[in-house]
């Protein structure tokens, strides 16, 4: 699925976009269901309302996404979708729990998703269900800040702010990635990125990968991660998956779930 290239430019740049990697077709059927969630009402505030650091112009989400509908566990399946994480994060690379379906307005700050220690890599797969151009809401990286460390949070700044003497969107490095519909985003949830010159209503699906865990310390940090999400996302169940998730699974998906199964998550 992916060339030496490719996967070099996600482990040294921290970004790679896979183009194609979803038909014109398959977007539609997303974006479909993705609506008729929205409709039903079941999109929610983040906390990050008007006036918000990362979202400043609001924010909503759908948490948990991929049990919101059981044709967004294609995201683990499609064949596409599956070979970009496996030759990413190595075929035995699991599914962290963590989905979600987002809807845009406006800027969106620097931030970054994650703050795994390497050498574990964790990686949120993503792509837009409309087109997303340069400058007018495409996700923008900094290249190779993946490889910053973690304690450096100085971007951690609102949209009118400066960094370093640059005003916050133009800091040096900045890449805009656009995307067409049916590309996929790959990036190193400990990357530094944003969004600008967005309108309203950008519709964004995600979901999360990561290497296999080694050590014990992993394998807690899984849970406290789940549970503690859950928790404030799926009260109801306090899971972000279900049952259903591996009574479901063929062998493929299995081996990207059995972890959390085993762990009652």
């Amino acid at each position: 699925m992916l060339t030496e290239e490719q996967k070099t430019h996600f482990h040294a740049l921290g970004f790679v976009r896979i183009e194609g990697a979803l038909t014109s077709a398959e977007v539609d059927e997303f974006s479909s269901r993705f609506d008729t969630i929205v409709e039903r009402g079941e999109a929610q505030g983040d906390g990050s309302e008007p006036g918000g650091r990362i979202f400043p112009d609001g924010h909503r989400v759908i948490i948990p996404l991929i049990e919101a509908d059981p044709y967004f566990y294609t995201m683990l399946d499609h064949p596409n979708l599956a070979s970009i994480a496996e030759e990413l994060l190595g075929e035995d690379c699991i599914f962290t729990g963590s989905s979600d379906g987002q809807i845009h307005t406006g800027d969106t700050a620097w931030h970054r998703d994650g703050s795994m220690p390497l050498p574990a890599l964790e990686a949120k797969l993503t792509f837009y269900l409309d087109d997303a151009a340069a400058g007018e809401g495409c996700l923008s990286f900094i290249p190779g800040s993946h490889l910053w460390p973690l304690h450096y949070n100085d971007l951690e700044r609102g949209i009118d702010e400066r960094v370093l003497g640059y005003p916050i969107r133009d800091i040096p490095g900045r890449y805009d990635v656009p995307s067409k519909k049916g590309d996929v985003i790959a990036f190193q949830t400990r990357i530094w990125h944003s969004s600008w010159g967005g309108g309203a209503n950008r519709r964004q699906m995600a979901w999360m990968m990561r290497t296999a865990p080694r050590m014990q310390w992993e394998l807690d940090r899984l849970g406290e991660f789940n549970k503690s999400y859950a928790e404030t996302w799926s009260p109801a169940t306090g899971r972000l998956i279900s049952d259903r998730l591996w009574e479901t699974a063929d062998a493929r998906r299995l081996k990207k779930v059995q972890l959390l199964k085993d762990l009652g998550l």
